[in-house]
């Protein structure tokens, strides 16, 4: 069907002189020809490309393919999330892609955009054909795999068995297998998340590890991420020793709002020649009651107190002390380059930009101030900004330049800040608009009816609120006046014409410019007549 009607339209559009049905049959072939290859978008998510330099900061391939009519020209309006493919691996930023970006064809009728983007987050792409735009969003959000081993890390000669384990479900290993360098034995499967180690009776240091991929999000069939640790193990044969807890000492969450809690935190002393991997810690969650497990804590104890119990494994002493949990980190504010606006552009935060990874949920509060989500991983937070503003006056092409401060606070009171600048170009004399008439002859406003409701000056002539001041003057140092002379229409002082004399003062060279209202106050109401 589609080689049909675009044979019977290339035949048509040979013909020079065509009647007018031929015309019409043309523009319907158009249509239908539009209409039948409206685009598909396809989306290959989140191919893991294995450059994670520290958690959270890993990159994923993305390809988008347009399925169009061929021959067409798709750019990019705007992209949001979505990065080049030509970016450089972390821990270095990833880089924009410029508004404006041509999709290469091929073969013909599909356009393929290769780009990259970020772990843990998604993208909105704007694109047209030239005629429509359309947006185009991430199906899923990709997530690289804590790349960790969990366990205790020393042991005692002939000691219970051991359990380590990767944070990852089973369900997102397309493949895992664990070894161990010697030193015991495992015990059942080596090809799921857990491994089970019997470390028997020789000491000494061993490795634990671990080789795999995983998924970054359920049901990916390709693309997996690399899964690779190794944890040193020591075995020990120690003599007991006396142990004694800090009774209460004040822990910092790191960047990514989490702690991992070990022996040298708690105890006052480790002594000769036992080791920190001689002893185990365990954590109670004292308003639940609860053990917390693998000694890594989240977001959720925050302001709380946990009690830490420490056990030398050999002997099984003990002592135990309180951590106070505190959040005293905050990401770092990254402002947008200095910009360079015209006069008639907003100058807020929807055209110069916000100082946040493109993932943030930003939710507008009163004034200046937003609540964003998906930032801070310990809560979310309030940012706000405060502009200065310095005059150029008669100097420089430019009106003004704003100095933005963004302040990002959460809600333990931590908080970052970062500024830019904001240039905003002078305006040009030429560029301002006057009020129009309000005149039922002159136009394009009909007359002011005399006993309406309508702004008022002292002298009762019409408010400029209601009629209209000179629009375009806000970047140009200039003073704006206006003199009436009115004009009476008919007896009394109801109706009358006035004549409003604009004045615009340019006061870098004492020029002006004059332009002239017409606003006529009629009435325009029958009298109503009642019978008595």
């Amino acid at each position: 069907m589609k080689n049909f009607l675009h044979s019977l339209k290339s035949d048509l559009s040979r013909r020079h002189q065509r009647p007018l049905y031929m015309v019409a049959l043309l523009l319907c072939l158009n249509w239908i020809t539009a209409s039948a290859q409206a685009p598909t978008f396809t989306r290959n998510e989140c191919g893991c490309m294995n450059n994670e330099t520290s958690w959270g900061n890993g990159q994923f391939t993305e390809t988008i393919t347009i399925t169009s009519a061929p021959g067409l020209t798709w750019t990019i309006v705007a992209a949001n999330g979505l990065y080049s493919a030509a970016s450089p691996a972390p821990p270095a930023a990833p880089l924009t892609i410029p508004a404006g970006t041509v999709i290469t064809e091929g073969p013909a009728g599909s356009y393929v955009l290769n780009a990259r983007r970020v772990d843990n987050s998604n993208y909105s792409l704007i694109v047209t054909n030239g005629t429509t735009e359309y947006t185009v969003n991430s199906l899923r959000t990709c997530r690289y795999p804590r790349n960790e081993i969990l366990g205790d890390i020393g042991a005692c000669v002939d000691s219970d068995n051991k359990t380590y384990r990767i944070d990852v479900a089973n369900s997102m290993l397309p493949s895992v297998a664990w070894t161990i360098s010697g030193g015991g034995s495992t015990v059942g499967s080596l090809t799921t998340n857990t491994l089970v180690v019997n470390w028997g009776a020789v000491v000494g240091s061993y490795d634990v590890r671990v080789n795999g991929t995983a998924r970054a999000y359920a049901g990916q069939t390709s693309g997996f991420c690399n899964i690779s640790d190794t944890i040193t193990v020591d075995i020990a044969d120690e003599l007991p020793i006396a142990l004694a807890c800090n009774n209460l000492i004040h822990l910092s969450m790191n960047g990514r709002c989490e702690l991992s809690v070990t022996p040298e935190m708690v105890l006052e002393t480790i002594l000769f020649p036992t080791t920190a991997s001689s002893y185990d810690v365990v954590l109670r969650d004292m308003e639940k009651d609860t053990i917390i497990p693998n000694t890594r804590i989240s977001q959720k104890y925050i302001g709380k107190t946990i009690e830490a119990k420490v056990v030398q494994e050999c002997s099984t002493n003990s002592c135990w002390g309180l951590i106070k949990l505190e959040d005293k980190s905050i990401p770092s504010l990254v402002c947008n380059p200095d910009v360079t606006i015209d006069c008639n552009q907003l100058t807020g935060p929807q055209v110069t930009g916000y100082p946040l990874r493109p993932d943030a949920i930003v939710t507008p509060l009163t004034g200046n101030k937003f609540l964003v989500k998906n930032y801070d991983y310990c809560s979310d937070v309030i940012l706000e900004y405060y502009d200065e503003i310095k005059k150029s006056d008669c100097v420089g092409e430019f009106s003004s330049v704003v100095t933005r401060t963004w302040v990002v606070t959460d809600i333990s009171g931590n908080s970052s800040t970062c500024s830019s600048d904001i240039y905003v170009r002078k305006a040009d004399s030429g560029d301002i608009i006057f009020p129009s008439n309000w005149d039922d002859v002159l136009g394009p406003n009909p007359s002011i009816p005399a006993c309406g409701n309508w702004p008022k000056l002292a002298n009762g002539h019409p408010d400029p609120i209601y009629t209209g001041s000179p629009q375009g003057v806000f970047c140009l140092n200039v003073t704006v006046d206006f003199q009436d002379t009115k004009i009476p229409k008919c007896r009394g002082d109801k109706t009358f014409k006035l004549l409003r004399k604009w004045i615009v003062t340019d006061l870098c060279n004492a020029t002006q410019i004059i332009r002239n209202q017409t606003i006529t106050v009629m009435d325009k109401d029958a009298p109503v007549i009642v019978a008595s």
